[in-house]
């Protein structure tokens, strides 16, 4: 037996130096083609982690402190190069931005147990990434797919798929100790285990829950603007696309300027396509405009896709975007320039109104010299069935039950088609799509509705005689007027909005407690046509802040209004 033994313990031995032998091998390969002239993104920071991984493992190789040393010399000056200040990832896609969390995540981890010291600046931007997938997370724990998708993990401790950042916010919540990065909904604890330990990953989720001190919010350096009605699971998340193309070479870009998420609680209504595969003809269909919930004009896209990690010279300006907060309601206003190669460049203003726990409006208006005529998307969710009803409205439902009632309004009829989306690459799945048919003055109007616990569907009353233009409807938070602004509405309005704005949303609350009526405004904003490759890259300075009023006894009271930005 004692032979058998110690036949076995020689064999364990042989392994173990021919795995350490192995693993010299490919740190020596990696620090010799390191990706520092091509593809300088998590394909660098992801090798960097490998040689700090084996140069720890490895104590007694004569290359370990070198290795140590040179991964955690590139992983540090990387992130500062890879993470605006704002905590947004610099290539524009959600899932790159979570790749990067979980490489420097486990950095910091391994670093803290090896007695390895990170710096200060790194802590505080690694912070900012999980900050940015704390705030784009859905009630249920899930990141909308923004740009490019590859479907993997750095190393997948269970079975969640990419998109669920859960098991992520809550180790980054413990090893980072940020209680208010953890996430609402109940997660399996499994993979803060192994990054974390038990007894630590357990102290931290019996803490009584910590929400975040922001809400929504504009992270202005990488363009994200997130409208959240809060951190609970039926919180309705929206997520605009409002910065730069992207970074280096635009590889993992999407022409998704002005592009818009939706979830409402638990429930994706509005999502992303997708990215399908990195190769062949449809790796260009999905990166398009036409792919993504934003306007496309004269059936091209804003930005045009080259090669499959290339795009064709004409790289617009970067999109701008301003938020609002108030007590009961958040804002977007934001401008994108595009179609800038030909001499006939684009812009595209889109506004959004939402009323916490309530509907969301959107207002899209593109001019271009000579446009012809243009496309609104809204790509929905596969589980979701979309049915036509009356004046110009979709009901959404989810196995019978009703999720929304969303009324568009363009020049032509909306029209509900299937196409395939892509929730993980090399994944494939029917979805609905409604697409909005605009005439050559690109404009478009689309209101959600949300069916609430009750899971009603609301009724739209458009063009009302005492106020053309309008559309109206009842819920649960009382009675709703969208006025296109006339000489018919003006007495009834507070002066600084009358005669100043033209996305008015007026509400008589189901429970006068406070307030008689509230309104919501944006002012008249119209973008300009340009007939040169020129594009403007600031915003006019009041277009994009709302107004609140609201009246209480017959009196006009203005209310306060924040802009959230951070970068």
């Amino acid at each position: 037996m004692l032979a058998a033994f110690d036949a076995a313990r020689g064999s364990l031995a042989a392994r173990a130096e021919r795995l350490s032998a192995s693993l010299e091998a490919h740190a020596r390969h990696i620090e010799r083609y390191l990706s520092t002239y091509f593809s300088p993104n998590t394909h660098l920071t992801g090798e960097a982690l490998g040689l700090f991984y084996v140069g720890t493992l490895l104590r007694h190789s004569q290359r370990a402190h070198r290795w140590r040393a040179s991964g955690a010399a590139i992983l540090e000056s990387a992130l500062e190069r890879q993470v605006h200040a704002d905590g947004v990832y610099f290539e524009q896609a959600s899932q790159y931005q979570r790749y990067t969390a979980e490489i420097y995540l486990h950095y910091v981890l391994l670093a803290q147990e090896s007695g390895w010291r990170v710096s200060e600046a790194t802590r505080d931007r690694l912070t900012r990434v999980f900050e940015v997938l704390r705030s784009l997370a859905s009630g249920a724990g899930v990141i909308p797919l923004l740009g490019d998708d590859d479907g993997g993990l750095l190393l997948p401790f269970d079975h969640r798929p990419p998109d669920d950042v859960r098991a992520l916010l809550l180790a980054a919540a413990v090893a980072l100790r940020r209680p208010d990065l953890s996430p609402t909904a109940e997660v399996p604890p499994s993979a803060a285990y192994w990054l974390c330990g038990v007894e630590t990953t357990d102290r931290e989720r019996a803490e009584p829950a910590v929400e975040p001190d922001w809400r929504d919010m504009y992270f202005a350096r990488g363009g994200l603007a997130v409208l959240r009605d809060g951190w609970d699971r039926n919180a309705a998340v929206g997520v605009i696309d409002a910065g730069p193309h992207g970074a280096l070479s635009c590889g993992h870009s999407h022409a998704d300027a002005l592009a818009m998420t939706l979830t409402l609680g638990p429930t994706p209504l509005f999502i992303d396509r997708g990215t399908l595969t990195y190769s062949g003809t449809e790796r260009n269909e999905f990166r398009e405009t036409r792919s993504h919930n934003t306007l496309e004009i004269d059936g091209t896209s804003a930005v045009t896709p080259g090669a499959a990690f290339k795009w064709l010279p004409g790289m617009p300006a970067r999109a701008q975007g301003v938020v609002g907060c108030g007590a009961n309601f958040s804002s977007f206003f934001g401008l994108a320039p595009g179609h800038v190669a030909g001499g006939r460049p684009s812009e595209h203003c889109r506004r959004v109104l939402h009323q916490r726990g309530g509907a969301w409006i959107v207002h899209d208006r593109g001019v271009r010299a000579g446009a012809r005529a243009g496309t609104l998307r809204w790509q929905l969710a596969p589980q979701l069935t979309a049915a036509p009803r009356a004046a110009g409205s979709v009901a959404i439902s989810s196995q019978g039950a009703a999720v929304a009632t969303i009324f568009l309004r363009g020049a032509g009829t909306v029209r509900i088609v299937t196409r395939s989306v892509s929730l993980r690459l090399g994944q494939r799945v029917d979805a609905p799509c409604l697409e909005l048919p605009l005439d050559a003055a690109l404009e478009a109007l689309t209101i959600i509705v949300p069916a609430g616990r009750d899971r009603k569907l609301v009724t739209f009353e458009v063009d009302g005689p005492l106020a053309p233009g309008s559309v109206a409807w009842s819920d649960a938070a009382g009675r709703h007027r969208l006025l296109t602004q006339g000489p018919q509405q003006a007495s009834q309005l507070p002066e600084r909005i009358a005669g100043n704005a033209d996305f008015i949303w007026w509400v008589e609350p189901a429970v006068h407690d406070s307030h008689d009526a509230l309104v919501a405004a944006l002012p008249h904003f119209a973008p300009q046509a340009r007939s040169d490759a020129r594009v403007m890259t600031e915003l006019p300075a009041e277009s994009g802040r709302m107004l609140l009023w609201a009246n209480t006894s017959g009196r006009w009271r203005q209310l306060g209004v924040e802009e959230p930005r951070r970068g």
